[in-house]
């Protein structure tokens, strides 16, 4: 599936009010903002830069609303008396939010109790009335497989850090018991010394594996991105039991769940045997992926925007900044005690 070029965006309808974005690595990206109105430049012709749930969840939906024709703006620190998007990796105690109205996007973190709303990265996180799933959007600038592969299994790809990767599939048996079946195995990590990835690069790869192995507390807080990725790529994708993958599914062409290397093996094996499988998990990854082009993202943040994030919106500004205070107080009470209760179930496994 090709995405979409941002700058096609059909315009959506007014926002009740304007939306500030919260950047504070706002010097990062001085170059993709132009003029006193911030239009601005396409982001993908350097994708590799967007790398930081603050990337993706914060400057990533600022570009694409703005193309959109939304009255968003861009700025390194709340607004006080305005609505606030922040990625949550950013909201802390210290910045002293009780006068500004705060949308969080949840990272794979804790739950950001400072925020006034949250959004969240799957589903099965968002159990509180004021969390919201929004799905991320497809990676910025993605090259889909080279369709002139055909069915061909040759190459199969982990992208992601390699910390996070299981380490039963990271051996050279693993690799081995690949290539014997005629498949090499690549990863593909963000190499910090040259701000590069290739995350987006599908061209020349035929599968998608991606099984992690992450404490579940964090796990069940990660984005259904590979599943998605995999789709608007044009590529199968071998995943591992995560909440986001499984609330997506709708059947056995969605993706291969697989939980062990031999289970690995054996879904290379029949995807390398049955073309026909190779085929229609192809062409049902390209049907699905229409729920996640940027015009459909930016619909849903529109819709959100403008409908249940305005009404607490409204319903904030009729408080008094005694109340603010107080309530702020309670919630910062309340971010301490999450953060703890978070670190305190990672360490245990």
């Amino acid at each position: 599936m090709q995405t979409e070029d941002i700058r096609t965006l059909a315009p959506l309808g007014p926002l009740p009010q304007r939306v500030y974005f919260v950047c504070k690595a706002l010097s990062r990206w001085a170059d993709v903002l132009r003029g006193d109105d911030q239009t601005p430049l396409a982001l993908d012709g350097e994708p590799d830069r967007v790398v930081t749930h603050e990337d993706m969840t914060i400057l990533q939906t600022y570009v694409n609303l703005k193309r959109a024709g939304l009255k968003v703006r861009l700025v390194e620190h709340p607004k006080p008396e305005a609505f606030n998007v922040v990625s949550s990796v950013d909201l802390q105690i210290s910045d002293h939010t009780a006068q500004c109205f705060i949308v969080a996007f949840r990272g794979d973190w804790a739950r950001p109790e400072l925020a006034d709303l949250t959004l969240t990265m799957n589903s099965s996180v968002a159990t509180r009335r004021n969390e919201t799933h929004m799905p991320h959007w497809i990676q910025t600038g993605l090259l889909p497989r080279d369709p002139t592969r055909g069915d061909r299994l040759d190459n199969l790809v982990f992208k992601g850090d390699l910390v996070n990767l299981d380490p039963r599939f990271a051996t050279e048996e693993f690799r081995d018991r690949l290539r014997e079946l005629g498949v090499e195995f690549v990863t593909q990590p963000y190499v910090h010394e040259t701000r590069s990835s290739g995350w987006h690069d599908y061209r020349e790869f035929d599968a998608v594996l991606a099984v992690r192995d992450i404490h579940p507390t964090e796990l069940s807080t990660k984005p259904a991105s590979k599943l998605v990725n995999a789709w608007a790529a044009g590529v199968p994708a071998l995943l591992g039991r995560e909440p986001a993958f499984r609330e997506l599914r709708r059947s056995q062409l969605d993706y291969i769940e697989v939980t062990s290397a031999d289970e690995a093996i054996d879904a290379v094996r029949r995807l390398k045997e049955d073309p026909g499988l190779y085929a229609k998990m192809v062409t049902n990854g390209d049907l699905r992926a229409a729920d996640y082009t940027n015009q459909r993202i930016a619909e849903r943040w529109h819709a959100y925007l403008s409908g249940p994030a305005n009404d607490e919106y409204q319903k904030w500004l009729r408080l008094s900044p005694k109340r603010r205070e107080a309530e702020w107080v309670i919630r910062a009470v309340r971010s301490k005690i999450e953060l703890w209760s978070f670190k305190r179930q990672q360490s245990t496994r």
